[in-house]
């Protein structure tokens, strides 16, 4: 009976990295994909208009608390993620569309979506 106990206190040992590494990957996609949501709204405001910047931005905000972080802590990740992207280069607000910034949103609040699917089978 010994035996079997510590096969399997051995077996759940060797499992538990694996477990929290892939966590830790799922969640750095979250976060990869709402700073992707991010810089693609923060793109198209001119276009879309600033609610949908401040949405993803909350977004990203609230994306950043799910880790456990205290919120001034995601506050200032999110402040640091928008200097990141206003330090890029911008396009010209003549040169940016409404419909394919609309997909671009779309596209990448869809991703969000793909991820936190993946996000929630860990809570469960």
């Amino acid at each position: 009976m010994k035996i079997v106990v510590a096969f399997c206190a051995m077996s759940l040992a060797a499992a538990m990295p694996a477990t929290a590494d892939n966590y830790d990957s799922v969640y750095r996609g979250l976060t990869t994909a709402s700073f992707r949501h991010l810089e693609a709204a923060y793109r198209c405001r001119s276009a879309l208009g600033p609610s949908a910047y401040t949405q993803a931005r909350v977004a990203a905000e609230n994306i950043m608390r799910l880790s456990g972080v205290p919120t001034d802590v995601a506050l200032r990740e999110v402040t640091r993620m928008v200097r990141k992207i206003e330090a890029r280069p911008a396009a010209s607000a003549a040169a940016i569309e409404l419909y394919p910034c609309i997909a671009d949103v779309r596209d990448t609040l869809s991703e969000i979506h793909a991820w936190q699917s993946r996000v929630e089978v860990y809570w469960r």
